[in-house]
């Protein structure tokens, strides 16, 4: 039944996406056998379609948004950048902190070659990881390099529902 298939593509899914404790290094690693990687950093293609291989832009996340703001002059790659993050990963951890710095370095980049400071705009778990970044810069550094703070769809109350849905499989 198609229940059952959809409960054993969640299991897969849920198998390979988790993080496993190294406690020879103290530090959290993908399970054996995976890799992953977050393509593009400082383009706009992991987030413009989450899977381009599907037909019709089945995977579409904000490929309209990306569109539209490129037909009023933003350049994917120059003056429209982007940040992509393994959501896995607490901002404390190795992989959270190179974030931090190729955050920093992105934004400090787009100030230099537009001569303004930059606009970020943040979803979901990357309102949560926006905020924490900013958090951690200084007055200075902010009004320097960073115009203004979108969060659109932050879970800052939390997210309980996909807590559910990952434990259970339950979409209910």
């Amino acid at each position: 039944p198609k229940e059952l298939l959809l409960d054993a593509l969640t299991q897969c899914w849920a198998d390979n996406i988790r993080l496993m404790w190294n406690e020879t290094t103290g530090a959290m690693q993908n399970a054996p056998g995976v890799e992953t990687r977050t393509p593009d950093f400082g383009g706009v293609s992991a987030f413009s379609e989450l899977d381009p291989s599907l037909p019709l832009h089945a995977s579409s996340y904000f490929r309209d948004l990306i569109a539209a703001l490129e037909a009023r002059g933003y350049v994917a790659g120059s003056s429209l950048l982007g940040a992509p993050y393994d959501f896995r990963y607490a901002p404390s951890s190795k992989v959270g902190r190179r974030f931090t710095a190729d955050l920093r370095a992105l934004l400090e980049r787009a100030r230099e070659a537009s001569g303004r400071p930059a606009l970020l705009l943040a979803h979901s778990y990357g309102c949560l990881l926006s905020l924490h970044f900013l958090q951690g810069q200084s007055a200075a550094w902010k009004a320097k390099h960073v115009a203004g703070f979108v969060s659109a769809g932050g879970p800052y109350g939390g997210s309980a529902h996909e807590l559910v849905v990952l434990a259970s499989g339950s979409n209910e």
